[in-house]
């Protein structure tokens, strides 16, 4: 979170090369709805710990899918392929259903605004918190943002990172 404010734009961390920051021609727009669902992280790691111990190779087989998929949205950002990026999302999203850190009112909030975007997936630890959608920059979500009960955001990526001005 830190190197993306400082320095902008996307940031991809890999363990063994660092940060690296992508380069995409698009701003990524976003409609981040708060689902309002409190959660507790520790909780989610705790059912994602027993499912992993519970079904190894289950658990296994969706880590290979999801490093298989994360090469797969890279490549979409550098391309400005919005269209898979928004299926990788939404790829994402059923993977994080599979290990069980969704639920009902997520899956019905995804699901909805996914009929009016890209995709969509779950934030952070899941089980509750925020929902993010990939809109095109032009997209009139005005409808959904004014209808629905939702605290919802439309936020964009921005290119430039921190900036110090001289006064």
């Amino acid at each position: 979170d830190c190197t993306v404010s400082v320095y902008g734009g996307i940031i991809e961390y890999q363990r063994e090369r660092g940060f690296s920051k992508i380069h995409s021609e698009n701003e990524f727009n976003f409609l981040i709805i708060n689902s309002e669902q409190i959660h507790a992280t520790d909780k989610v790691v705790e059912r994602v710990k027993k499912f992993k111990e519970e079904n190894e190779n289950v658990f296994s087989e969706l880590c290979s899918e999801e490093e298989r998929l994360i090469t797969k949205a890279l490549n979409s950002m550098k391309n400005n392929d919005l269209e898979t990026i928004g299926k990788c999302m939404a790829q994402n999203q059923i993977f994080l259903e599979q290990i069980g850190v969704s639920n009902d009112i997520l899956l019905s909030i995804t699901k909805e605004i996914e009929k009016i975007t890209f995709g969509a997936k779950i934030t952070g630890a899941g089980d509750g918190g925020c929902i993010i959608a990939l809109a095109e920059k032009d997209d009139d979500l005005s409808e959904y943002v004014n209808t629905t009960k939702y605290q919802t955001h439309q936020v964009s990526i921005q290119k430039t990172g921190m900036q110090v001005f001289n006064t």
